[in-house]
Order: C-alpha cells, then sequence, then structure tokens
C-alpha cells in the first residue's frame, strides 16, 4: 500500500487536481475530430 501512495505522489504530486490536470492534458492531446 505504501508503494502504491509514493507513486500516485509521483504521478500526481497536486493530489486529485494533479490528476484531473493530467487528465485534460491527454483529453486536449487528443485529436479535434474526435470531439466531432
Amino acid at each position: 500500500q505504501t508503494t502504491d501512495l509514493v507513486q500516485n505522489e509521483l504521478w500526481y504530486p497536486e493530489g486529485e487536481s494533479g490528476a484531473v490536470k493530467v487528465l485534460n492534458d491527454f483529453l486536449c492531446y487528443q485529436p479535434p475530430r474526435r470531439y466531432g
């Protein structure tokens, strides 16, 4: 469990907000045609 916590800290240093930012960046990186 501690290792998972560390990995989450590395991937999302800002916590849940950091995860949301990563998701937003990923969605913005997708081709515009995906949104129709």
